[in-house]
C-alpha cells in the first residue's frame, strides 16, 4: 500500500512539499498564535529527517501526521495547554472537578491551581498539593498530558520529558521529534498506509488505534487529515516553487529578513514570520529596483537582493592590484637605501627647506657659534668652556619608523658642515692678510 500511495500522490520524496503551502489553507489566527504557528512550521521543515527515521517516509503518513498534529495544535496555534478559564468555563469543562459556582470562582483565572486540581490523582500524577498536574500539563505536537505518558513517550524519543516537561513547549523541533517518535514506534504508519484516519486518531489520543471508543474530537481529526490529503493530492499544491509569501516561516523567512535588515530595511528583528512588515519591506524593495510590486520573495526578487548585498561590500584590491602596489613599494625602498636611507630628490628639498627654518628660528647662529669654537677661530678670544650658548629646545620625539627624520638629521648635518667651511676659508683669509700687514 506503501508504493501505491506514494503513486498516488505523485510525490516521492517529503522533503519537496511545502508545510508553508499547507498552512495557508488554516484558519486564521490571532498575532500569538501566528507566531507560534511560524515556529511550528519552522520545525516541521527542519524535522524531515527525523520524521523518515521514524518511518513517515511518504506523503500519505505525512498527511497523517501533520493531519492529527494541526488538530492536537489548535491548528498550529498552541505550544502548550491553555488553562486560564472562567467560572463558567470551568463548570462547562471540567464541571466534575468543581461541584459549585462558589467552588469554581476560587480557581477561575489560575492555570497553575486549575491544572493541579483537574489532573491530580490520575495519569499517573500525585495529588493536588504534588504540583503534578501543572508540571505535566498538555504540551507538545501531539499534546501530551500527565506524568505516565511524559514517561512513555519521553522513552520512546530518548529525551527526557519527566526531567524536563517544558522542552517540548520550548524547543517545538523536539515536540515534532518526540510526536513522530510515538507516531513511528506505535505501528501507526501502517493505519496511516491504509487511509485509515480514525484509527491514527484513537492511536493518538486514545493510545489505541482498534479503540472501541472514539478520540476526542475524532471528527475534526478526520476532516483535517483529509484537508492535507486533497491538498498533498496535488502535487503542484504542496510542492516547493521558491517563493516566499505572506504566512510563510521559518529558515528561509528569517534568511531574507536579514538580507533586508543589511540593505537598510526597518523590519525589526528576524523572526522567521513573513508578515505586514516583510512584505512592505520587500515591496519598497521593487520599487526602488524596477522589479513588479508583487510582495514576495519570487526568484527575481531573491536575485535582485543578492545582487543589492555584493554592491554594498566595500571593494577589494585585485590580486594584481596588491602585486603592483607591493612591487612599487620594494622598489622605492631600494632607492632609499641607495642614497644612504634618504632620497636623492627628498635630501635635497629637505635640506633647502631645513636651511630656511633654521635660519629663522636662530637656530643656525647658535650652530655656527658652535662650529667656530670647535674649528679654533681667533675672532673671539673666550674659550669654549666659556661660551654660553642659549639653551635649544628639545623637538619632539619622532616616530623611528617616521620618514622625516633621517631628512632632517641629514639636512641639519649639511647645513652645518657647509657653515664651517665658509667660516674656516673666511679666517684663512683674515690670517692672510694679517701676515701682509706684518
Amino acid at each position: 500500500m506503501g508504493d501505491e500511495a506514494v503513486q498516488f500522490f505523485g510525490v516521492k520524496n517529503i522533503d519537496l512539499i511545502d508545510v508553508n503551502k499547507l498552512a495557508r489553507q488554516l484558519p486564521k489566527a490571532s498575532a500569538r498564535r501566528m507566531a507560534i504557528r511560524t515556529r511550528y512550521i519552522g520545525a516541521i521543515l527542519r524535522s524531515y529527517d527525523t520524521m523518515k527515521r521514524y518511518g513517515i517516509d511518504n506523503p500519505l503518513r505525512l498527511a497523517h501526521f501533520l493531519g492529527q498534529g494541526i488538530y492536537e495544535t489548535g491548528w498550529l496555534g498552541y505550544d502548550g495547554e491553555n488553562l486560564k478559564y472562567s467560572a463558567d468555563g470551568l463548570l462547562k469543562i471540567f464541571g466534575k472537578y468543581f461541584p459549585d459556582r462558589e467552588t469554581a470562582k476560587e480557581y477561575e483565572y489560575q492555570p497553575e491551581q486549575i491544572a493541579n486540581r483537574v489532573y491530580a490523582n490520575r495519569m499517573g500524577n500525585g495529588d493536588e498539593a504534588s504540583g503534578d498536574g501543572w508540571r505535566y500539563r498538555g504540551r507538545g505536537f501531539f499534546q501530551l498530558t500527565g506524568k505516565n505518558n511524559y514517561r512513555k513517550f519521553g522513552e520512546m524519543s530518548g529525551i527526557d520529558l519527566l526531567g524536563d516537561p517544558d522542552i517540548i513547549q520550548r524547543d517545538l523541533k523536539k515536540s515534532v521529534e518526540v510526536a513522530a517518535a510515538y507516531f513511528g514506534k506505535t505501528g501507526l504508519g501502517k493505519y496511516a498506509d491504509a487511509n485509515d484516519a480514525a484509527a491514527v486518531s484513537r492511536g493518538v489520543n486514545r493510545g489505541n488505534p482498534n479503540s472501541r471508543y472514539a478520540a476526542h474530537g475524532e471528527d475534526d481529526r478526520v476532516k483535517w487529515t483529509n484537508e492535507v490529503l486533497q491538498l498533498t493530492g496535488d502535487p503542484g499544491a504542496v510542492l516547493d516553487d521558491g517563493v516566499l509569501r505572506s504566512g510563510d516561516g521559518g529558515p528561509k523567512v528569517t534568511a531574507l529578513q536579514n538580507d533586508l535588515i543589511a540593505l537598510g530595511y526597518d523590519l525589526g528583528a528576524a523572526d522567521g514570520d513573513f508578515g505586514k512588515k516583510t512584505r512592505r519591506a520587500l515591496l519598497a524593495f521593487q520599487a526602488e529596483h524596477g522589479l513588479d510590486p508583487t510582495g514576495e520573495g519570487d526568484e527575481a526578487t531573491l536575485s535582485a537582493i543578492e545582487d543589492a548585498l555584493d554592491a554594498a561590500k566595500p571593494a577589494q584590491p585585485t590580486e594584481l592590484e596588491i602585486t603592483s602596489e607591493t612591487d612599487a613599494k620594494r622598489r622605492a625602498g631600494e632607492t632609499v637605501t641607495a642614497n644612504g636611507g634618504v632620497g636623492v630628490a627628498g635630501a635635497g628639498a629637505a635640506a633647502a627647506a631645513g636651511a630656511g627654518v633654521l635660519e629663522e628660528t636662530g637656530v643656525l647662529e647658535q650652530a655656527g657659534k658652535v662650529a667656530d669654537q670647535l674649528t679654533g677661530t681667533e675672532e673671539d678670544e673666550t674659550t669654549v668652556a666659556e661660551t654660553s650658548v642659549a639653551p635649544i629646545v628639545e623637538p619632539a620625539p619622532v616616530e623611528e619608523t617616521s620618514d622625516w627624520f633621517p631628512i632632517i638629521v641629514f639636512s641639519v648635518i649639511l647645513i652645518v658642515g657647509v657653515y664651517v667651511l665658509l667660516r674656516a676659508r673666511h679666517n684663512s683669509k683674515k690670517r692672510v692678510e694679517r701676515f701682509r700687514l706684518g
